[in-house]
């Protein structure tokens, strides 16, 4: 029902948030999502899942139920809303699927022409099937650089707290199409409040208007990331305080950021519980 896409301008960041975010949606707020992968097959969010030799070994399930898998149902006029489940892979059943990137990039140096037409009509059945289809994306041209991307309904920034980073994004790439008419969220990733380039130093310096949330950086998260066990962080942790005020900080910092999401796309979906602003 509403399209989000996650950018970052090549660094990785959005990877992570937009994997983080759709578990915490799905688990905290009871959403039907659909995360799929822009990039090559076994970049981006794929990282943070399973493959190794085991039971929970996800990587052949992400390279047959993919997006090229996807893109032949589209081509052929078989993908409907009663299938589009049958080609992802099943997170959490009834409540996540994932949808891994193509063997070959999309419009990309491979010469492959990027088949937009049924992107489009994947993302058309993916919107009738969800609540949510959410998009990651990284590139330094930033979300316009596929056309048929530019039809979403909110979008996430990840950013780090680099001020070279953060003043080519404020002085170029917020001005361009991708973000006219659109509401979007600001995320500092791997955010230390202790730094002078806090988010109330950063909202006042580039005089900026849109929520703006800071991920702190977590040992364990990033522990869990790289042993590609994410979802089991999110369901160890959740927004249990006896976990430990770090933990606690960054869950609760995916939490506010899904909140912001929901309120962002008109949804009414989120449990009554007291918030600090952004």
């Amino acid at each position: 029902m509403s399209r989000i896409l996650f950018w970052d301008s090549g660094h990785g960041y959005s990877s992570q948030i937009a994997a983080s975010t759709a578990i915490t949606l799905a688990l905290q707020f009871n959403q039907r999502l659909l995360l799929a992968n822009e990039g090559q097959f076994g970049t981006g969010f794929e990282e943070g899942f399973p493959t190794g030799a085991n039971r929970n070994d996800y990587s052949p399930l992400l390279e047959e139920y993919g997006m090229d898998a996807l893109l032949r149902l589209a081509a052929s006029k078989r993908l409907t809303t009663d299938n589009i489940s049958d080609y992802t892979l099943s997170l959490l059943r009834g409540k996540l699927d994932l949808v891994a990137g193509c063997k070959l990039r999309l419009g990309g140096t491979s010469a492959v022409v990027e088949p937009k037409r049924e992107i489009e009509e994947i993302l058309q059945v993916a919107d009738k099937y969800y609540d949510f289809v959410l998009l990651q994306s990284t590139g330094e041209r930033g979300p316009q650089q596929n056309d048929y991307f530019l039809k979403y309904d909110g979008l996430v920034a990840a950013l780090s707290q680099s001020r070279t980073q953060l003043d080519q994004f404020f002085a170029e790439q917020i001005e361009t199409p991708a973000f006219a008419g659109i509401p979007f969220s600001l995320v500092i990733c791997h955010y230390d409040s202790t730094s002078r380039w806090t988010i109330q130093n950063i909202k006042r310096r580039y005089g900026c208007k849109v929520p703006l949330f800071g991920i702190p950086y977590h040992t364990g998260f990033i522990d869990a990331w790289n042993a590609r066990d994410i979802l089991s962080y999110f369901r160890r942790y959740r927004l249990l305080t006896r976990r430990g005020p770090e933990k606690q900080e960054l869950v609760s910092s995916y939490y506010e950021l899904s909140r912001n999401i929901l309120q962002l796309t008109g949804s009414n979906a989120w449990p009554d519980r007291k918030v600090k602003g952004a």
